[in-house]
């Protein structure tokens, strides 16, 4: 086996070195993000989306790469074990984006049904509302004929002597 020159050996470490700690800083990233951040689980699987997204725009980047400079990119990966890779990827993101599809439409029904219930109190309580003003104008106008009535009847009166008790 023929040994790559100094100069090869420096520009792999080199790239390595920089490759893993871009991942370590996003991997550093992305967790405090999501904890300092998300409140439920949508709002992870939301951020995981985000983070898949930003592996899209990596694979892009890498499709450029390929129509600019073909035989670079080839001499600098292995063909097979990325499209592997990106088989696992593509697998991983469908599945997350189907949850998120579900989830969509969960959330949508669950507002639906809020708007509805809120639409329903909404009503009740103008209902309340107009049910409480009629009431009040009927206590009010029993309280009126109970007056008159007493006007119109005078007490009764008690007479009865010392001696029957």
């Amino acid at each position: 086996k023929q040994r790559h020159s100094h100069y090869t050996r420096a520009r792999f470490f080199v790239g390595g070195t920089l490759l893993t700690t871009v991942s370590l800083f996003t991997l550093y990233v992305s967790t405090i993000y999501n904890y300092a951040i998300a409140t439920n689980d949508r709002e992870i699987i939301e951020n995981s989306v985000i983070i898949l997204f930003i592996c899209d725009i990596d694979e892009m980047l890498f499709g450029i790469l390929m129509v600019i400079n073909e035989d670079w990119v080839r001499s600098m990966s292995i063909e097979e074990k990325e499209n592997n890779q990106d088989a696992a990827v593509e697998t991983s993101r469908k599945e997350i984006i189907g949850s998120l599809k579900e989830e969509s439409r969960h959330e949508t029904n669950q507002t639906l049904a809020l708007e509805d219930q809120t639409g329903a109190v909404s009503s009740l309580n103008d209902e309340v509302q107009s049910l409480k003003t009629v009431v009040g104008a009927l206590q009010e106008t029993v309280r009126q004929q109970n007056e008159q009535l007493k006007r119109l009847i005078p007490p009764p009166r008690y007479e009865h002597d010392c001696a029957s008790f």
